[in-house]
């Protein structure tokens, strides 16, 4: 449950930052320059993570992803009423609209093409090209992809390796 929480509550922080038209200012990134880049609009797809897209329903992800481990319901302030769905390796947070947030970490674990859990930085910016470190204070782990056509983020998060250890997608509620 805790991982819902921290979804939630990033999604709130990013919103509150978007909505006043100030960006903190970018995280320090534990990168090479070669593999990030501070603009934040690109030419991606709507990206799916191990086949899930946003907005999709609770029916679609059961029928793609099978019978959840665990399944729950809550309240928050930025999602209305929400429901979780925990698979082993994978969890997704809907709300009325679908897939809001979906995260895995488990062997399944892709992105169409070649980006997968425990691929390398250079084979993620060969595939997405340079990506966002982030905002915030401290140092990223993390790179983000702002596709245009999509009010959302694809972030993928490493290792102290450099090794996709994560991947996320999330809707942009702000």
């Amino acid at each position: 449950m805790w991982r819902s929480a921290v979804a939630v509550i990033s999604v709130g922080i990013a919103s509150s930052s978007v909505s006043h038209g100030q960006l903190p200012p970018p995280a320090r990134s534990a990168f090479p320059q070669w593999a990030t880049d501070t603009s934040r609009n690109r030419d991606l797809q709507l990206p799916a993570v191990a086949g899930v897209q946003l907005g999709m329903s609770e029916a679609r992800v059961r029928a793609l992803l099978g019978g959840p481990d665990t399944a729950y319901s809550f309240d928050s302030p930025v999602l209305d009423s929400a429901r979780v769905l925990r698979y082993p390796g994978a969890e997704a947070v809907l709300n009325s609209y679908g897939v809001q947030t979906f995260t895995c970490w488990g062997r399944g674990c892709r992105l169409p093409g070649s980006v997968r859990i425990g691929s390398s930085l250079r084979s993620v910016v060969t595939a997405l090209g340079r990506g966002h470190p982030g905002y915030g204070r401290g140092v990223s782990h993390s790179l983000f992809y702002y596709p245009r056509r999509c009010d959302c983020w694809l972030e993928i998060q490493f290792d102290h390796a450099a090794r996709v250890r994560r991947l996320i997608i999330e809707a942009d509620n702000s």
